[in-house]
């Protein structure tokens, strides 16, 4: 399995590095996109000083769903991961992501903010770009059900089961993407919720697993 992994973001220079250093630590063949828009912190230079970041994509919309569609634009892997870019994967993460797509449509896993007992017990048991400060890349309040820690949220609606997964950690078949056509750019928060329910209405399973953890840093 080919993965790229998309990191959208917006002024938040340090915590992308931290992220960065990461995939570079965790998931060293994967294809590392940037989605910068429109940053004033110097983003765009400390991307360009790295040599494991394979492609920079600049853009002038904040809307995080803008920033999603044009990283998974220029994604070329056979599986697409969305990270956000103030979140650190775990050592598991990659080795879950790809368990999870041998299995299901779509894989997710926890986001556990950085020093909770939550994030320890996380890691012992695995191992909307840049919004605001105090908000998820989803542009809803941080410690929203879009970033669930201990499983995913599940919902019958008309009949229909839809889970919701982590906006800021998951990956998808490439195929899948393809189908979903991407995330809804009118949509400026709740993107990922409204994916989320149109993979139902595909039928499309959606996997959760433990080891595709997160750890999310503070503002």
């Amino acid at each position: 399995m080919d993965l790229s992994v998309v990191v959208p973001t917006l002024n938040g220079r340090d915590r992308l590095a931290a992220c960065l250093d990461s995939v570079a630590a965790g998931a060293p063949d994967a294809e590392v996109i940037v989605v910068n828009g429109p940053s004033a912190d110097g983003t765009t230079g400390m991307v360009r000083d790295r040599d494991d970041v394979d492609v920079l994509v600049e853009i002038s919309d904040r809307t995080v769903n803008v920033a999603r569609n044009a990283g998974i634009e220029v994604a070329t892997g056979d599986a697409v991961a969305l990270v956000d870019y103030d979140n650190r994967i775990a050592d598991s993460w990659v080795d879950g992501v790809r368990r999870g797509l041998a299995e299901a449509d779509v894989v997710t896993g926890p986001a556990t903010p950085t020093g909770s007992n939550a994030d320890a017990a996380g890691n012992e048991a695995g191992d909307e770009a840049g919004a605001d400060p105090g908000m998820t890349a989803d542009g809803d309040e941080s410690g929203s059900d879009d970033e669930p820690e201990h499983g995913p949220e599940r919902r019958r609606i008309a009949g229909q089961e839809v889970t919701y997964f982590t906006s800021g950690n998951v990956a998808f078949r490439r195929e899948t993407l393809r189908d979903l056509d991407g995330f809804d750019e009118y949509l400026h928060i709740g993107g990922a919720r409204d994916a989320a329910h149109r993979l139902a209405r595909m039928d499309r399973t959606v996997a959760w697993d433990g080891a595709v953890a997160v750890t999310k840093e503070p503002p």
